[in-house]
């Protein structure tokens, strides 16, 4: 496509009159802008052919449903219509004059509109009286809720109950995010705090970032503060479990390399989504410390591969080759080098 060019095998509509595009100018090529919301199709083609189908990147996460009743069943209870009103009376029946109900797509389960939100106002209630300084606290809400499991045992155990709530839902994942900051914040410093947790809050913190990380790049990938602090959390957790596997395993070095790089790789993230925050912010202090981080990591990577006689590809110099192909390979390529933001 160039500046000059005219569409004459197709039409463009706009309420139904042609419209002229304007180009611009784009490092992949030209591209053309539309005034208004516009489509190019053949003359001869139907209007019916003509339609535009959209689908949000959050359709179908089930944030605000509840679960069903059946064990097995995989659906979550959404309601026929979102978009019409309703619930309870204040003081009356929740089930009585309900003409909305909320199904299940899977089974047969359904519960009046009515119901459902007394439901969830009891849950907010629950939500607003949690103390989210109190990990325990925070489990059980999961764990009463949401029929989290836990690799940990709790001290008071929570009677055995199907989940109320989507796993999905937005009053979990609050909690979640909380619970997964929560973790190793008792401590005089982050690592003192971290080293008092126990194995299974450690197991727990770290899956709990990575859920939450999986969903916030589909519902909230604009949000970098806390997609950048929820990186950072998972990279002091994997730090934490890999030192400590080295002291109950020994020395690994393998196992080290893979640990190394997973935290290069939370710390690249931290970085690439921190990078414009100001230095006065508790985001920018993060930002500056994980800088600080990956060129510890980097260090530490090349030690290792020249411990292990292994060429670097983080860009560390490479040991003496041992074979004529190892020699040939090096005279050929150059190693990467590390760029720090």
């Amino acid at each position: 496509m160039s500046p000059t060019c005219e569409c004459t095998k197709s039409v463009h509509f706009d309420l139904g009159f042609p419209v002229q595009p304007r180009y611009t100018r784009q490092p992949c090529g030209w591209a053309a802008i539309y005034p208004g919301v516009t489509w190019a199709r053949a003359p001869c083609a139907g209007l019916e052919e003509s339609a535009l189908t959209l689908r949000s990147p959050w359709a179908g996460a089930a944030a605000s449903s509840g679960d069903g009743e059946q064990p097995d069943c995989p659906g979550a209870i959404m309601p026929d219509d979102p978009l019409v009103e309703g619930g309870a009376p204040e003081g009356g029946d929740p089930d009585m004059g309900e003409q909305q109900y909320w199904r299940c797509p899977h089974c047969d389960i359904s519960m009046p509109q009515g119901a459902v939100l007394a439901l969830l106002r009891r849950v907010g209630e629950d939500l607003s009286d949690l103390d989210k300084d109190d990990p325990e606290a925070c489990r059980l809400f999961l764990q009463r809720y949401g029929g989290d499991q836990f690799p940990l045992d709790l001290k008071e155990k929570d009677a055995e109950r199907r989940p109320l709530l989507s796993r999905q839902h937005f009053y979990l994942t609050d909690v979640r995010l909380a619970l997964a900051q929560r973790y190793g914040k008792d401590g005089d410093d982050a690592q003192q705090g971290l080293r008092q947790l126990t194995d299974g809050e450690l197991a727990h913190k770290r899956q709990l970032c990575r859920d939450l990380l999986k969903l916030a790049d589909k519902l909230v990938p604009a949000e970098h503060r806390m997609r950048g602090l929820l990186w950072f959390e998972l990279h002091a957790a994997e730090v934490e479990a890999s030192r400590r596997r080295g002291l109950d395993q020994g020395p690994d070095p393998e196992a080290l390399r893979v640990s190394l790089l997973e935290s290069r790789r939370c710390l690249t993230e931290v970085v690439e989504l921190l990078r414009c925050e100001p230095p006065d912010l508790p985001e920018g202090k993060v930002l500056r410390q994980a800088r600080l981080n990956l060129k510890e990591v980097d260090q530490l990577l090349c030690a290792l591969h020249h411990a292990v006689g292994r060429r670097a590809h983080t860009g560390c110099p490479s040991t003496s080759p041992n074979t004529a192909a190892q020699r040939g390979n090096m005279k050929r390529k150059k190693p990467a080098q590390v760029e720090y933001p």
